[in-house]
């Protein structure tokens, strides 16, 4: 991994961890936090690799951590870092002469968060979150009878995520979340478009520390 991707991954994490410390210090009293882990659906839309489609579907999972800035509040700013691995594949099997070729395309990404966490009762909670991430690690490549495959320079996104979570029992809570990604890549063969979509449903869980 070279030295300009170890930066950027640092800062992804850096950046709200410093801005994490100087709000504890400012409220000696906060010492919660949450993790949250969460998987599901994504749907890739507007990717085009060659000729292989631009719908692609398939899972994604992710662990976070958030930081409230205050507590007892019914609106709580949070901030967070976190980690996301995606994988989808195009939604049809293509013919290129000969050949039956499906796209696939796996992602592993740092992700720093920034937002609201709502209470309006008492078991009930709601977050509002934007999201910025860099992916460290990226792969497509062509599956069936091709097996090609197409390095990724840079892929970063950016985006919206809502929640809501239920607490069951003690510090355990479940819930489910909506997301909308903005995705910039750009490929070494310059054969990927450098924008798409992403929209992904999970259902989540947070533990209350």
């Amino acid at each position: 991994m070279s030295l300009k991707k170890c930066l950027l991954i640092s800062s992804v994490f850096y950046i709200p961890a410093a801005f994490a410390h100087d709000i504890l210090e400012f409220h000696p009293n906060q010492s919660n936090f949450e993790t949250s882990f969460g998987g599901g659906y994504t749907f890739y839309e507007g990717f085009t690799n060659n000729h292989y489609g631009s719908r692609m579907q398939g899972y994604n999972t992710s662990a976070n951590v958030l930081l409230p800035v205050m507590k007892n509040s019914i609106l709580v700013p949070v901030i967070g870092i976190g980690i996301n691995y995606s994988d989808v594949k195009s939604a049809s099997t293509f013919n290129l002469g000969s050949e039956r070729v499906k796209a696939k395309i796996r992602s592993l990404s740092a992700e720093g968060d920034i937002g609201v966490k709502i209470n309006p009762l008492e078991k009930l909670s709601i977050y509002l979150l934007g999201k910025g991430a860099y992916s460290f690690y990226n792969g497509i490549k062509n599956t069936e009878t091709a097996n090609s495959r197409t390095a990724i320079n840079k892929h970063f996104f950016a985006g919206l995520n809502i929640a809501g979570t239920y607490n069951i029992f003690s510090n355990i809570n479940l819930g489910a979340s909506l997301s909308y990604n903005r995705h910039f890549m750009k490929s070494k063969s310059e054969k990927a478009n450098t924008n798409f979509n992403e929209y992904s449903a999970n259902l989540i869980a947070t533990l209350n520390f």
